[in-house]
């Protein structure tokens, strides 16, 4: 590629030299590309503390030990926070050990449990100006930041990975419910040779004001004037699952298993069926234990 500036205050004309192009040098990558990929500058040094915890009762479950450390509140003592196994990477220096006192229900009871939290046993640094060589719980640590400073902007919501403009969205009508598009992202890090990058991707949300029971049984909705119908007519749209915050497509409706008489089997339990799999995992409660399986 060679510029050639003609007349000064002008645009210059810029030619290619198609012939200087080396088709393996290409396959090699050696034209380096970014999209979307913003450099992350540190202006001070960030300390990050690693401390070791058990749980009384012991607990092995993960996502049972995630609850207790949510409920502990323990980000209010040890700030920002990175759960890996028994340990957890927080960005607060706790110089001595602590207990906390969290209760779960559990089997239409309430478990008390005591998280013992053991002072620091080591210490990473992330230099003022640091490019390269994060560590997995640095670069977490990182991203949880990134989040949090997100979360405080009072018309973005964040959801794990994902972020979307609250206040910005394009209403688009349905034949039998309104959806709302809301402008979304997804962020992620990745470590270039240029640096630690944020990656920004498009991943806008979709929200519809139906929910899927109330399309099945009423047939107001015109989906069908009966439940063999409806449930034809339903596959393939898209709908917000109850507590949850995103769409999904519907692939398939049972109308003989419900939440009520379906087992669920996971790799260290099988529960009778998903009211009590709910209950006893995520302290949830279904609403409609008689609606069809989605």
């Amino acid at each position: 590629m060679t510029t050639e500036n003609k007349e000064p205050n002008k645009l210059s004309e810029i030619k290619y030299n198609v012939n200087n192009l080396k088709k393996d040098k290409i396959l090699e990558n050696e034209v380096k590309l970014y999209i979307n990929a913003f450099p992350i500058n540190f202006t001070k040094d960030i300390y990050i503390y690693k401390y070791h915890f058990t749980i009384i009762p012991e607990v092995n479950e993960e996502h049972v030990i995630s609850k207790i450390l949510k409920e502990s509140k323990i980000h209010e003592i040890y700030g920002t926070y990175h759960h890996s196994g028994k340990c957890f990477y927080a960005v607060n220096e706790v110089s001595e050990a602590k207990d906390f006192k969290v209760q779960l229900a559990k089997d239409e009871r309430k478990i008390e449990y005591t998280l013992q939290v053991k002072k620091y046993a080591e210490i990473t640094q992330i230099i003022k100006g640091q490019k390269n060589n994060f560590t997995q719980a640095q670069e977490r640590i990182i991203f949880l930041i990134i989040r949090e400073i997100l979360t405080a902007n009072p018309n973005v919501k964040v959801d794990k990975d994902n972020f979307y403009l609250e206040n910005k969205f394009k209403e688009i009508k349905g034949q039998n419910q309104t959806y709302y598009i809301h402008e979304g992202y997804k962020i992620s890090l990745k470590q270039t040779e240029e640096g630690l990058c944020l990656i920004i991707g498009i991943k806008n949300r979709v929200i519809g004001d139906l929910s899927v029971y109330d399309a099945l049984k009423d047939s107001k909705y015109n989906y069908g004037k009966n439940l063999d119908e409806r449930i034809k007519n339903l596959i393939g749209k898209r709908f917000v699952p109850e507590g949850s915050t995103k769409s999904k497509v519907i692939y398939d409706i049972s109308k003989d298993r419900t939440p009520k008489n379906t087992t669920v089997n996971t790799f260290k339990e099988t529960y009778s069926d998903y009211v009590t799999y709910y209950e006893k995992v995520f302290q949830k409660k279904i609403e409609y234990p008689e609606q069809p399986m989605i």
